[in-house]
Order: structure tokens, then sequence, then C-alpha cells
């Protein structure tokens, strides 16, 4: 169990930037949740907001969290994966 990641935005922080210094990208990333405990537009809002500390960045080497990340995770990623064609104004 993660948790609701509103409320821990540093953990949030260490969870996502270490799977993407697994990865090595974030285009195998896709949001999703089914977590009971807390409404889904709070945990959209946690990943529409989430920042890589400056600190995390250097002390972990975790990559900052970039636009194009977001729109990989909220669903560029799974149109790829679903081969939908995605018009390039969502692209970019």
């Amino acid at each position: 169990m993660l948790g609701p990641w509103f409320y821990a935005p540093v953990k949030l922080a260490h969870v996502v930037g270490s799977v993407m210094n697994v990865l090595g990208t974030s285009e195998r990333l896709i949001f999703g949740t089914d977590w009971p405990a807390s409404p889904a537009d709070l945990s959209v809002q946690a990943v529409l907001n989430l920042e890589v500390p400056e600190e995390l960045q250097q002390g972990w080497g975790y990559p900052p969290i970039t636009d194009e990340d977001r729109a990989n995770m909220f669903g560029l990623n799974l149109a790829k994966m679903l081969h939908i064609e995605v018009p390039e104004k969502y692209t970019k």
C-alpha cells in the first residue's frame, strides 16, 4: 500500500524518482488509482503538483519531473500501449 500522495509529496517524489531511475524514462509510467480512502481528484492534483526537490535530485540522483513526464503518466503512455493515435496538440 502506497497511501494518499497528497499528504506525502516527498514520499511521492521518492517513489516516482526511483522508478524513473530504474526505467531511465517516464515513458513506461501510467497514472492510475483505485485507492478508496482518498478522492481521485486529490491524487491527480498530487501528480500535477509533483516536483522532485533539488536535494533529492542531488542526493538520490532523481531526475526533475517535467510537463512531458506528467503528460506521459496521464495518458500518452497508455495511448501508445493501446495504439491510440493522439492529436499532436496533446503531445507537446
